[in-house]
């Protein structure tokens, strides 16, 4: 099985790879690509997007692997992201970077 996401991930074309860290020692790492229109993957898209903490935590994360679909992942609670494109994406992610550094500092 990993076997066949492997090889589904070469087919893809990357859109965005950013890998940060702050002064502080947080993480940023998104991940974005285009790919093939699935049934499992309706909009084309695959994204991977975390916020890690200093210690090791993902304290934000955005993603949308199958069977989930898409879901976010704030403050070790999970629950569904509406997905109505990239920019939108990045911009929710960004917020609740913001939220989730507010509530920990």
């Amino acid at each position: 099985m990993a076997f066949i996401a492997i090889m589904a991930k070469r087919r893809a074309i990357l859109l965005q790879h950013d890998d940060i860290y702050d002064e502080e020692g947080w993480r940023i790492i998104i991940k974005i690509w285009k790919v093939s229109v699935t049934r499992t993957n309706p909009d084309g898209i695959d994204y991977s997007l975390s916020m890690i903490s200093p210690e090791g935590e993902r304290v934000v994360g955005y993603d949308n692997h199958w069977p989930k679909g898409h879901h976010r992942h704030v403050l070790a609670e999970e629950g569904p992201y509406t997905y109505s494109g990239i920019d939108a994406l990045v911009a929710d992610f960004k917020a609740d970077v913001l939220l989730a550094r507010r509530r920990r500092s």
